[in-house]
């Protein structure tokens, strides 16, 4: 097969949104011709082309407006990157709308076979944005609608999105859900340093569907009964979550940590958290960093949101809270404080199944056999 992978996402270094991208293109590398072209703003990290891992990449400046008249120039390395002897992919990362429903109708007019990954349901989103990215998302909505109109097949991350997805394919065509991938899961960890202080973890984004809040105020109380207890943070975090912090000695923020640091910073952590609160945006997606803290075999505690349950059991896998339950979310750190000599279990076993379930090898055979499978209908001898 021949794959192109048209995002918004930086590429090779970024958020969830490009490892996700990342870890498909690398594995349909092995057996396929896969390059990636970025739609988007740079985040600085990242050179405007170049190869990692076989996978070709291209980087092109556009802002929201642009993003929408730049099609010519999109539709020319589409054209460029069609391979007449190959089954060729057009992969558009995140559903169908405003800024690439013609990169779909082109690449279908041309031949290629059009997929979406879905990995949220803005439809749902009820965080304040600005007036631009508010407009796009209701925008949007109509081309959910019709997601199926122009695309083969549909891939999605959670259950409740395969569910809405299914309900608008009256059609049938190919849907699968291909849950979260951690890269990590291979990563050799190196010894943990035994530390006085008990130290709890979160690296992430803070939103609010993140529950990052709620998360301050339980440790807040747990730590005035356990002094040794530390709460790290990193990540780009708000001036509202700095007030919160700024008076509690035991709460340390360690900023952004670079790429090539990340994975060994968050093995760090005693216990990992995952805080996602009961919102119909948070359950409708699935928390990308909850693979990679299983990854690392350490105690995790999360919140049951989405699909959490579903893959993973309390007290034996993780440590689960109540979401948007301070009370609850103080239950499972003392839980953890308490048994702390004890829990390690529970970090093998969460490690056990993401090897299971967020494998990177065993989601990316998923991709490549539905992509597949687009093909099992087509006469035409191609590879």
């Amino acid at each position: 097969m021949n794959v192109i992978f048209v995002s918004n996402q930086p590429f090779p270094f970024g958020m969830a949104g490009s490892k996700r991208i990342r870890l498909f293109a690398e594995y349909l590398s092995i057996k396929n011709d896969v390059s990636v072209l970025v739609v988007g703003k740079n985040n600085g990290q990242n050179n405007s082309s170049g190869l990692k891992n076989k996978v070709k990449f291209n980087f092109f400046y556009f802002n929201r407006i642009q993003n929408i008249f730049g099609y010519l120039k999109i539709k020319k390395l589409i054209t460029e990157n069609y391979k007449t002897e190959k089954k060729n992919v057009l992969y558009l990362y995140d559903g169908i709308g405003l800024t690439n429903f013609l990169y779909a109708k082109y690449g279908k007019k041309i031949g290629f076979k059009v997929v979406t990954d879905i990995v949220e349901d803005y439809s749902m989103h009820t965080e304040r944005t600005g007036f631009l990215l508010t407009l796009l998302h209701n925008v949007n909505r109509y081309f959910e609608k019709r997601t199926f109109q122009f695309t083969d097949g549909v891939i999605v991350l959670s259950t409740r999105l395969f569910l809405k997805l299914n309900a608008l394919n009256p059609k049938n065509k190919p849907l699968v859900l291909i849950p979260v991938s951690a890269e990590n899961l291979f990563f050799n960890y190196s010894d943990k340093k035994e530390e006085v202080a008990f130290n709890f973890l979160y690296s992430g984004s803070y939103g609010v569907k993140d529950g990052v809040d709620l998360l301050i105020e339980a440790f807040n109380k747990v730590s005035t009964s356990f002094n040794e207890s530390k709460l790290i943070l990193a990540g780009n975090i708000t001036r509202e979550i700095k007030e919160k912090i700024r008076l509690n000695p035991a709460i340390i923020y360690k900023g952004l940590i670079p790429d090539n640091n990340y994975y060994e910073f968050i093995s760090s952590g005693n216990v990992l958290l995952m805080t996602r609160i009961n919102s119909e945006y948070a359950n409708s997606g699935f928390p990308f960093k909850l693979g990679e803290y299983l990854a690392t075999g350490n105690p995790v505690i999360a919140t049951k949101v989405s699909d959490v349950e579903t893959y993973l059991k309390d007290k034996e896998d993780v440590i689960l809270a109540e979401p948007s339950n301070v009370g609850s979310l103080i239950s499972a750190m003392e839980f953890v404080i308490n048994n702390r000599n004890n829990i390690s279990s529970i970090g093998a076993n969460g490690r056990k199944r993401c090897a299971q379930f967020f494998n990177p090898r065993i989601n990316g055979e998923k991709l490549e056999v539905f992509l597949t499978q687009l093909f099992k209908n087509d006469t035409a001898i191609a590879k």
